[in-house]
C-alpha cells in the first residue's frame, strides 16, 4: 500500500501542507479585529448571490470571520 501516491504527487501535498501552516501562522500574527465585521458582512451579502463563485467567496470570507471571531473569544476568555 506504499506505492499508491508517485513521488512527485507526494511533493504537490507536502509543500501544499507546509505553505498553508505558514499562511496560517501568518494570519494569526496579524491585529484582524478591524477587518472582521467587514468580511462577515461582505461574506453574508455574497452567500446571497446566486453565482456558485460569488457563493463560495462568501463562505470564505464569513468562516474567515468566524475562525477568527472565535479565536478572539477564546483569547479573551483566558483573560
Amino acid at each position: 500500500s506504499a506505492r499508491i501516491m508517485t513521488f512527485p504527487q507526494s511533493i504537490g501535498i507536502i509543500l501544499g501542507t507546509n505553505i498553508g501552516t505558514t499562511f496560517k501562522t501568518e494570519l494569526i500574527t496579524f491585529n484582524l479585529d478591524a477587518v472582521l465585521v467587514p468580511f462577515a458582512v461582505c461574506g453574508a451579502l455574497m452567500i446571497l448571490i446566486p453565482t456558485k463563485k460569488s457563493r463560495s467567496i462568501g463562505m470564505l470570507l464569513l468562516g474567515i470571520a468566524s475562525v477568527f471571531t472565535a479565536m478572539k473569544g477564546f483569547e479573551m476568555a483566558a483573560q
